[in-house]
């Protein structure tokens, strides 16, 4: 989302909400959002829960659509033979 560059602030940080809103602002409809940030109310669900499953929600997306990128290149595999990589 932030074209494979680290984020500057902790996702705690009010900076670091802010940073993530812009990004997310970017990726869904800024409407949608805030629905969703509503509805979060009393679910005990933080402001960082959120963007943290809509970061989700986004790769997922890009899975789907079979544009998503996996790190690293040559992944290792795990005892249980899971393979141990990201997609994004």
């Amino acid at each position: 989302m932030n074209n494979c560059r680290t984020l500057s602030y902790n996702k705690k940080k009010k900076e670091g909400k802010v940073e993530r809103r812009a990004l997310l602002d970017r990726a869904f409809d800024h409407d949608a959002i805030d629905w969703c940030d509503k509805k979060r109310y009393g679910t005990g669900a933080t402001l960082d829960d959120l963007y943290d499953a809509m970061a989700a929600l986004w790769s997922a997306r890009r899975i789907l659509l079979g544009i998503s990128e996996k790190v690293p290149a040559t992944p290792e595999v795990d005892a249980k033979g899971l393979v141990m990589e990201i997609n994004y």
